[in-house]
């Protein structure tokens, strides 16, 4: 009996595998990936449900996804409460799903943000503490714009001499705005970096010198399977945006999906 379920549970998960593969290529060549997305199939035991037209969640994710910004990133989509026609997932890929619940993720990373600001050396962290004040010389915007926040470090130019530009390794806080899909990335701050032990600290650029070039807006409308962009988020060194929605019919293939392609005014 024990080998019999053993048997039972590779058959299962072998069938799970394969299915996920299937889909992973439809999306892939949907899509016009570059490789395969991760699929994942919550469903158990798989044979019972998905046959039925159940699963508990579906899981997708890819790399190196076109996006309206000039380089690829990627994105992220979750499906819970998964419903669909009987053995329709399995016999097609490209089959519509219901799902409960929705939710997608555009994860824009360091690296990917350091290009399009043109600070190759740019890295992303988590901000001072909210109740810590700019030390003497840092220059502020005005008010925070938003409850997210995030600590920009690179090297941009910070003045000028006979030589030319003099170019500094500097830290900004900056705050995160989402209006309508259009993400804003907005210095506030320039935050001092610790000197060495025994000298003097380098002077604080000011942020009207530095800020500028930490600014940028992207149009972040875009999100997998058409869902709308509801919320930004910093999570190590990527930033994040987020939308979610319930009772939705989409299918896996359409990863992208069609958008306005008019640029709102000031997104370049």
């Amino acid at each position: 009996m024990a080998a019999l379920l053993a048997l039972l549970v590779v058959v299962d998960f072998g069938a799970a595998i394969a299915t996920e593969y299937r889909v992973s290529r439809a999306v892939r060549d949907t899509a016009a990936l570059g490789s395969d997305p991760e699929v994942s199939i919550s469903a158990f035991p798989f044979l019972w449900s998905v046959p039925r037209g159940h699963a508990s969640a579906i899981t997708v994710s890819a790399q190196d996804v076109p996006t309206p910004i000039a380089y690829r990133t990627t994105v992220q989509a979750r499906f819970t409460g998964v419903g669909f026609p009987d053995d329709g997932i399995i016999s097609d890929p490209r089959t519509t799903i219901h799902a409960e619940h929705a939710t997608a993720s555009w994860v824009i990373g360091q690296t990917t943000l350091g290009r399009l600001l043109g600070v190759p050396d740019l890295e992303v962290s988590e901000p001072p503490a909210a109740e810590d004040a700019p030390h003497a010389g840092a220059l502020t915007y005005g008010p925070p714009l938003s409850a997210h926040r995030v600590l920009l470090t690179g090297t941009v130019q910070t003045s000028a001499d006979e030589s030319g530009p003099v170019r500094s390794p500097v830290s900004v806080v900056a705050y995160l705005v989402l209006d309508k899909g259009i993400l804003s990335i907005v210095p506030s701050a320039v935050w001092p970096r610790p000197g060495a032990p025994g000298i003097d600290p380098e002077p604080v650029p000011s942020i009207e010198v530095v800020g500028p070039q930490f600014a940028i807006t992207i149009d972040a409308r875009a999100l997998p399977y058409g869902l709308d962009a509801t919320r930004v988020l910093s999570a190590g060194t990527n930033i994040i945006v987020q939308g979610d929605a319930a009772d939705v019919q989409v299918r896996l293939t359409e990863l992208v999906t069609a958008t306005d392609t008019t640029s709102p005014e000031g997104v370049g």
